[in-house]
């Protein structure tokens, strides 16, 4: 949400690069300490992205519901 709230490129990319680094470092440390299977974290992973795009996409309908709504008031 934090890289659709901007608008240049360079942020988005920046954001982005953070948080993927975040979630593989998180990921990597797990299986360094031994504490998940490979299959666990890649999983978590999956279900991470699945969770990222159905609110990445729940917004971007959200906005353009409450945006048309704006157009019929005016």
């Amino acid at each position: 949400m934090l890289a659709r709230a901007t608008r240049s490129w360079q942020w988005k990319v920046i954001i982005w690069t953070v948080a993927v680094t975040f979630v593989g470092m998180i990921g990597f440390s797990r299986l360094y300490l031994r504490v998940h299977w490979l299959t666990d974290v890649l999983g978590g992973a999956a279900l991470g992205t699945m969770w990222t795009i159905v609110v990445a996409s729940g917004l971007g309908v959200w906005h353009r519901a409450r945006e048309k709504a704006s157009v019929r008031r005016a």
